[in-house]
């Protein structure tokens, strides 16, 4: 565990438990409380250009590149790709709300809504 950028970590100040993140747990095994993921910065590498994971964010055939977190995974390697899960957060599509927008009084092509319910 020593040598990844990230690890699980125990919330509970007093116990501070930590657990390599491949790992599938959902509470620290020593006291009971909830974990959560650290990263130790200073081992992930410094990417040489930004603007490659705006090119990453334009594949949109690519579960990972078009992810809102994935895409930036070389700042996130904890784990190899394929066990990397995507819902496809971070690309909420806005809805236009026609409806809605007529019942405010507003002309019905100027109103879109954004669901938040999965981010």
């Amino acid at each position: 565990m020593n040598n990844m950028p990230a690890f699980q970590k125990c919330i509970n100040p007093a116990c501070g438990a930590t657990f390599d993140c491949m790992q599938t747990m959902f509470e620290c095994p020593q006291c009971g409380d909830l974990l959560d993921v650290c990263y130790d910065w200073n081992k992930v590498p410094v990417p040489s250009r930004l603007s490659d994971f705006g090119k990453r964010w334009a594949n949109r055939l690519d579960r990972l590149d078009f992810s809102g977190v994935w895409r930036f995974r070389d700042l996130l390697n904890f784990c190899p790709d394929e066990c990397k899960v995507s819902v496809g957060e971070g690309q909420t599509i806005l809805q236009q709300a026609c409806g809605l927008a007529r019942e405010l009084g507003m002309n019905p092509s100027t109103l879109f809504l954004q669901y938040e319910g999965m981010n």
